[in-house]
């Protein structure tokens, strides 16, 4: 496939770079861009909580996985601005920072989403692309807009208090459940099954418990980061 792409010319590269990301400034492009494109059917599978409730739960998660590891926005993201003055970030430069601090628990599309929902337009040339950047500071701002007793965040945590309870009065542990599987990255799916041998969610139940599943970059569930999260397991 690379050898292919090698034999194309410089300018039909750009077209198709451009027509793919959507954005004539775009550095980076996104999951969603080329899915949208390529393979429109995994968005429309992705499960998305509407009226804003997605954004607030991503932003959420980010700030925890920054306290969890004594990090400030700042701290943690500043020093990838190219500029030295640590104030904004490109896509591209939000995702390396991410992956420098551990992934912070959050997948590459929601980290890319939480940029799309906040990025602006930085100054340009006349007639160059203008691309978009990351204000830090807008970043922080959104992450202390979200209280930390989030609603949804603790009906998650119930919920999972719950099943962990039902599985444990079955005769089983959940975490030795998630155990069996043999690995400490699952798909999703994986959790979704688990939870319904013990109680029914609706659509829209399980879309809320998808947003707070802790998950690295290619968006497999860190099951045991998150029952510990849920409180249902303990220590490191």
């Amino acid at each position: 496939l690379v050898q292919s792409f090698q034999q194309v010319p410089a300018e039909v590269l750009g077209s198709m770079w451009r027509s793919l990301a959507n954005d004539s400034g775009a550095e980076c492009l996104t999951f969603d861009a080329f899915c949208s494109q390529l393979c429109p059917a995994a968005l429309e599978s992705a499960p998305t909580l509407s009226s804003g409730k997605q954004h607030s739960a991503l932003l959420y998660r980010l700030s925890r996985g920054l306290n969890s590891r004594g990090l400030t926005v700042h701290k943690a993201l500043g020093p990838f601005d190219p500029s030295g003055a640590g104030a904004s970030l490109s896509l591209e430069e939000l995702l390396q920072a991410v992956s420098s601090s551990g992934g912070l628990g959050l997948s590459r599309l929601e980290i890319e989403r939480t940029f799309e929902k906040l990025a602006q337009r930085a100054p340009a040339l006349p007639g160059a692309a203008a691309p978009q950047r990351l204000q830090l500071q807008t970043l922080e701002a959104s992450m202390r807009a979200v209280p930390e007793s989030l609603a949804e965040a603790q009906w998650v945590r119930d919920l999972t208090t719950n099943v962990a309870s039902r599985a444990q009065q079955s005769g089983a542990l959940l975490e030795a459940s998630f155990a069996r599987l043999g690995q400490e990255a699952i798909d999703a799916e994986e959790v979704r099954k688990e939870f319904a041998k013990h109680l029914s969610m609706d659509s829209e139940q399980w879309k809320t418990v998808v947003c707070f599943l802790q998950k690295q970059s290619d968006g497999c569930v860190l099951w045991r980061e998150f029952l510990r999260w849920a409180g249902v397991v303990k220590g490191f």
